[in-house]
């Protein structure tokens, strides 16, 4: 049976309940778990370090030779345009598919990448958008947040209609889609595409030269 403290000197527990007079154990608050007898703790004394922001987003990676392999296995289809769905239903991109998809390039020594695709991922960088465009196919990246990825990988759980991609929220990431050079799909195809570069640069001076 439980002592009932502070019910007179003939409980063995009266008046201050065994606590004594204040202090510390006067009062129930008790120790914390990182209680270190009233120096600084631990946690405390150490600088924060890291970084966790909404903004980064984390791609997975296709290879091209392994997305040849698919190819040739019969694993892939390449009669329409291939899809973050696609890749994730065929097993190239992994059901927990969030972040999107990156295509890289070629791998030495490893199948080499011949047939025309067209290809809708999140970005694509800048080797395999040179490898598969050689090929004679095509590479569109384009934005995606997480409500719209849903959307095109699990179309059967909006019932009322496919929500729209929005436009990129960032900055730096909207510009990344507006550059050709990218793919981007808010890009617009410059008339001499083997000027690119020299087209770009011209704009940027000229806009210099504007401000000074």
């Amino acid at each position: 049976k439980a002592k009932r403290l502070g019910r007179g000197s003939g409980g063995g527990k009266a008046k201050t309940s065994g606590r004594g007079h204040k202090g510390q154990g006067k009062y129930g608050t008790g120790k914390g778990p990182h209680f270190e007898g009233g120096q600084k703790p631990l946690h405390k004394t150490i600088p924060k370090w890291g970084m966790t922001t909404f903004k980064r987003k984390e791609y997975e990676t296709v290879n091209l030779n392994k997305l040849q392999t698919w190819i040739d296995q019969g694993r892939l289809d390449t009669s329409g345009v291939i899809t973050m769905k696609t890749l994730r239903d065929c097993g190239l991109a992994s059901r927990s598919l969030k972040g999107g998809v990156k295509i890289l390039g070629e791998k030495e020594g490893e199948l080499k990448f011949n047939t025309p695709i067209e290809i809708e991922v999140s970005q694509a960088s800048r080797t395999a958008i040179r490898d598969i465009e050689a090929s004679g196919g095509k590479v569109t990246a384009k934005y995606f947040n997480t409500a719209s990825l849903r959307a095109l990988i699990k179309p059967h759980k909006f019932p009322n209609g496919v929500p729209k991609a929005p436009l990129p929220v960032v900055s730096k990431t909207l510009k990344w889609y507006r550059n050709y050079d990218n793919r981007g799909y808010l890009a617009t195809k410059p008339e001499d595409e083997s000027a690119t570069g020299a087209a770009t640069t011209y704009k940027v001076t000229e806009l210099k030269e504007v401000k000074a």
